[in-house]
């Protein structure tokens, strides 16, 4: 359960309260006065599909808070007379979502008429490694990323990457090599497989064509996407799996980002189940020469920069080129 208060921010809502239910049945306690609704100002539309027909199921979203449609049309009450940010999206066919342009609305003493908000761009898509392996993916500000680990055995030209479960051997390694979390088979399905940074490197290929491992300055630009490191971590992360409290978890970019742990590149040995996430880049530290990684952390809402072992384990995504 989250409460909201309205009208705190211009673009968003302002989350006030937040409370697990462990059943549908449960009593809520607390009472909440909700903001007034007088002195609002009504940003009216209409949102259609490609051919310019009234979506069939759709919304719109202003920030954070989104705004269900009746037969394409669609009124979200603004707070103030300011510029406001919207955005529509086109659920009606069951396998895609088509969304529209980020659409700045000045919105004065009547309000604001948008006219038609066309919802025609692909936001969400798959794509498949050289296994077979389907991957959901998302456009995500400007970037399209898959939204699951990667589980390829295989690089792009066909080699075999090692497959390496021994300890020692895993943390003397100099070259490419994937493992499961714990070595269980299991694990690779929830958290898809880890890697050594070597293996981002590798000449041969590690993601799909025309898709590769993201460069820091890749996921830089994903963060600052997300307003930011320091709450980016929340809008990243899946909201299953994780241990509680799973702090600040929205995953409202739809990265639905997994506390699949790591292993470690000095002993072999696989830790943070639950706890962490750890995502390599394939960029180096330009003073140590080390692998730079960003990580989830269940208490936490922040994406977390990192420069690490090149043996230790972790989880890749791909980013189409």
């Amino acid at each position: 359960l989250n409460v909201y208060l309205t009208c705190e921010a211009q673009n968003d809502w302002t989350l006030v309260f937040t409370e697990d239910l462990s059943s549908a049945s449960e009593p809520i306690v607390d009472q909440y006065q909700l903001a007034s609704l007088d002195e609002r100002y009504p940003i009216i539309g209409t949102l259609v599909n490609c051919i310019e027909e009234p979506v069939e199921l759709g919304y719109v979203k202003k920030g954070t808070q989104i705004f269900l449609t009746e037969n394409g049309e669609f009124t979200i009450q603004a707070c103030y007379q300011a510029e406001y940010v919207i955005q529509g999206f086109d659920i009606s066919n069951s396998d895609s979502i088509k969304i529209s342009g980020l659409d700045t609305v000045l919105v004065g003493p009547q309000g604001a008429e948008v006219g038609l908000l066309q919802a025609c761009n692909d936001t969400y898509g798959s794509v498949s490694d050289i296994e077979g392996h389907v991957y959901p993916t998302a456009l995500i500000g400007d970037q399209w990323w898959m939204t699951e680990n990667l589980r390829t055995g295989t690089y792009a030209n066909g080699a075999l990457i090692p497959h390496v479960t021994d300890n020692i051997a895993w943390a003397q390694l100099n070259s490419g090599a994937w493992c499961n979390f714990d070595n269980i088979l299991a694990n690779d399905e929830l958290y898809g497989k880890l890697y050594n940074w070597n293996t981002t490197v590798d000449s041969r290929g590690l993601c799909p064509a025309g898709w590769h491992v993201p460069t820091s300055t890749e996921w830089e630009t994903f963060m600052n996407y997300l307003d930011g490191s320091a709450i980016a971590g929340g809008k990243m992360k899946s909201l299953n799996y994780w241990n509680l409290p799973n702090e600040g978890a929205t995953n409202e970019s739809g990265f639905s980002g997994l506390p699949g742990g790591y292993r470690n590149d000095g002993s072999g040995i696989f830790y943070s189940d639950r706890f962490e996430g750890f995502w390599w880049s394939s960029s180096t530290d330009m003073f140590l020469g080390l692998g730079v990684s960003y990580s989830l952390y269940y208490a936490t809402s922040q994406a977390t920069y990192d420069i690490n072992g090149k043996q230790d384990g972790y989880s890749i995504r791909c980013i189409k080129d």
